[in-house]
């Protein structure tokens, strides 16, 4: 009897290390995605497909790395795939107008840091939920977007150097995958070796501790809607770059995939927990379910559904996750 409770004890115990081990369990998922598209689709496993996969995991990467931030600070921001989609209209119409590349970037940037730092401020300085002040602002870019276009892309007269971006490559390697792992060092170095990574897991564990503790939560918390206006229009200067146009319906799917990846990296929404190594193998996971699914010919609608339901399997593993740490 001792033996079998022991048994029972010992496999509870194994279970929650490997529940806890988020990063493990994500990543045996992916292998085991990877296994059943190559095993049921013949194309899944080819070279230009791959290659696809990692253009596309890099944009959608590099906008949840700078929510990954926010959500480590406890907030969320639903402006980032409007700001990515009007950050590619500004640059292709600049870059058509026969401005220099590089004022063009920095330029573009500087847009995504100013809805950034206006998300800020309205939720740590004013006081507006962060849900509904990052919601105006994708209504305002969004606006924009199609007042400026007219909902029609704009593709002319895009120099070979813009294009580069997107869709030139580097002894072999994607420039847009170089791009993103650059990404992924700076933030990873960010949270791991920056006193502002410790002041953000901080104040997302528990502001008002934090706050009693000398941090200044209100200027933690805009420093991470600014770097995530930053890196979500540099995500859409890296999409136009790819597609060779920018497209006012770019950026139309990419919130969720930009959320889900972040949750399923083992983010958690409520704050104070999350790496972004994991939001990295989340946003693959993500791209390799969709890309798989489309070689299955799978209805675009049904892939919403299989998405939505990994979002919610993550939001209930990191819950789980939370109670356990609680006891």
């Amino acid at each position: 009897m001792k033996r079998a409770d022991g048994a029972k004890k010992s496999s509870e115990k194994t279970i929650s290390l490997i529940i806890n081990n988020h990063e493990f369990t994500i990543a045996i998922f992916l292998v085991f995605m990877i296994v059943v598209f190559s095993i049921v689709t013949d194309t899944f496993l080819s070279v230009t497909n791959i290659l696809n996969i990692f253009n596309l995991t890099s944009i959608t990467f590099i906008m949840a790395a700078g929510m990954t931030l926010v959500m480590i600070c406890g907030g969320i921001d639903l402006s980032v795939a409007a700001i990515m989609t009007l950050s590619g209209i500004i640059s292709t119409s600049m870059i058509a107008s026969g401005m220099n590349m590089w004022l063009v970037i920095l330029f573009t940037i500087g847009v995504g840091i100013l809805a950034g730092l206006i998300n800020g401020i309205m939720t740590a300085k004013i006081g507006i939920v962060d849900f509904i002040a990052t919601l105006a602002m994708q209504l305002v870019c969004h606006g924009i977007t199609f007042t400026w276009t007219g909902g029609y892309p704009i593709f002319e007269n895009l120099t070979d150097r813009f294009k580069f971006w997107g869709q030139g490559r580097v002894f072999g390697i994607p420039f847009l995958v170089i791009l993103a792992l650059a990404v992924f060092v700076i933030v990873h170095i960010l949270l791991s070796k920056c006193r502002f990574g410790s002041r953000l897991y901080a104040t997302g564990g528990n502001k008002e501790a934090s706050r009693l503790s000398g941090i200044n939560v209100s200027r933690v918390k805009i420093m991470t809607f600014v770097v995530s206006g930053g890196l979500a229009a540099f995500a859409g200067i890296l999409m136009a770059s790819r597609l060779g146009s920018g497209q006012p319906t770019a950026g139309e799917t990419s919130l969720n995939d930009v959320i889900g990846s972040t949750i399923l990296g083992g983010t958690s929404p409520s704050g104070g927990i999350g790496k972004v190594y994991g939001t990295l193998m989340g946003a693959i996971i993500f791209t390799v379910i969709t890309n798989g699914l489309t070689h299955l010919q799978v209805n675009s609608y049904v892939q919403e559904i299989v998405r939505g339901v990994i979002i919610l399997l993550a939001l209930a593993l990191n819950a789980y996750r939370e109670r356990l740490g609680a006891r």
